[in-house]
């Protein structure tokens, strides 16, 4: 993987480098614009490396499983406003969002890799950012993207029903075939319940020119 990445990346899992970010609450942020298997196995090896470095080997797991599905929800974002640009469509128009939204599912599932290679041509990038500060662990993933009121609405709603469910059951019966499994916030509530109240735990804040998800 390493001969994909440059000297700065490379930097970032240097153990010693992590420990003086830790110390220093320095935070430790990686902008990517191709969201590629090796880029996301990059994004990984991060986090890892810094749960081990506070010796907090026992939530490496969990953790890990919050980014992919954190990732996996900016990179599908990133490929909606790619997919609406080049059907013609506007995004932030509810007729054209649901005309859209009906083929973009099945369109993204088979042309992942077209997605992936040009979100830098589009400007759309995705930002991971980690900090330990105050003995805790802050993670966000975030887009620099405007959510549609259409995403904010079902983000908003996902995390919402999320919470308020009291068993497994009851949080994986609220999906959204439109959008893609819609299991993403409603999984990661369930790991975050390993460590508390999810409420404290996960945050969502949307702005004129990005989208942050917050553990």
């Amino acid at each position: 993987m390493e001969e994909y990445l440059t000297e700065q990346e490379l930097r970032l899992l240097n153990p010693q480098i992590i420990q003086d970010m830790i110390q220093k609450e320095i935070p430790i942020s990686v902008t990517v614009y191709h969201l590629t298997p090796e880029m996301k196995h990059y994004l990984q090896k991060i986090v890892v490396t810094v749960l081990h470095q506070i010796r907090q080997d026992a939530m490496t797991d969990y953790i890990v499983y919050c980014l992919a599905e954190l990732i996996d929800n900016s990179q599908r974002a990133n490929a909606k406003r790619i997919y609406f640009h080049e059907q013609h469509l506007d995004i932030f128009n509810p007729k054209d969002y649901d005309c859209g939204m009906e083929t973009f599912k099945t369109d993204f599932i088979t042309n992942q890799s077209h997605y992936q290679g040009c979100q830098e041509e589009h400007g759309l990038s995705m930002t991971m950012t980690l900090l330990v500060k105050e003995e805790s662990l802050y993670m966000e993933v975030a887009n620099n993207t405007k959510l549609t009121v259409f995403e904010y609405k079902r983000i908003h709603d996902r995390i919402t029903r999320a919470l308020e469910s009291q068993n497994p059951a009851q949080i994986f019966s609220h999906t959204n075939e439109q959008e893609g499994a819609g299991l993403g916030f409603n999984s990661i509530t369930l790991m975050l319940q390993k460590f508390g109240n999810p409420d404290e735990n996960l945050k969502f804040i949307a702005q004129e020119d990005f989208t942050d998800i917050r553990i």
